[in-house]
């Protein structure tokens, strides 16, 4: 979540700043039939920046970031708590590899586990499952390739990437077309 906040609010940032620079364009020595569709450009990026502005506002990336991390707080809490548990359950049957906790204690861990998931009501994606299952101690199992594909699809082909390319896309248009209009007036 704080990786999308961040990346949202750049994108919406950059796109800002290049409908400014779109504007600045209309300042060259450029044709009328230039000038209005420069106006039509500004306009249309204008409106898509705020559009999603709002947008991305709706989806309160800082307060599902919250909610994960106290999420991850509590789980984090009842893992300890559960290890504790089965180091006395051990140390009461002398070190038995084979013993088994009993029914209440199964419940009461499983019950405060489901608590916990439906008091913050935001779940992990498959992916973060595939993720953190794949850094789980038996990521061997799984093959090499595995972490090199989770790695891209986490850098490259998840929502980040649809900021970036927001963020980016129009900068590079509106080089392109400041390039454009200075070789024409140079000739």
């Amino acid at each position: 979540m704080r990786r999308s906040r961040i990346s949202s609010t750049a994108s919406v940032a950059l796109l800002s700043a290049s409908v400014i620079a779109v504007n600045m364009l209309a300042f060259l020595n450029i044709s009328d039939n230039d000038k209005t569709i420069i106006t039509i450009v500004t306009v249309v990026l204008s409106t898509f920046a705020l559009v999603m502005s709002l947008l991305i506002a709706l989806l309160r990336y800082e307060y599902r970031e919250d909610n994960y991390q106290q999420c991850g707080r509590e789980l984090e809490n009842l893992n300890q708590r559960l290890k504790i548990r089965i180091n006395e359950i051990m140390a009461e049957n002398k070190g038995e590899t084979d013993v088994k906790s009993s029914k209440e204690d199964n419940e009461k861990f499983l019950g405060e586990y489901n608590y916990i998931l439906r008091r913050f009501n935001l779940n992990h994606s498959e992916f973060d499952y595939c993720y953190s299952l794949m850094n789980a101690e038996n990521a061997k199992e799984h093959g090499s390739w595995l972490p090199i594909w989770y790695w891209i699809k986490w850098n490259l082909f998840d929502v980040y990437m649809l900021y970036w390319l927001i963020a980016i896309l129009p900068i590079v248009a509106v080089f392109t077309a400041f390039s454009s209009i200075l070789n024409t007036i140079i000739q």
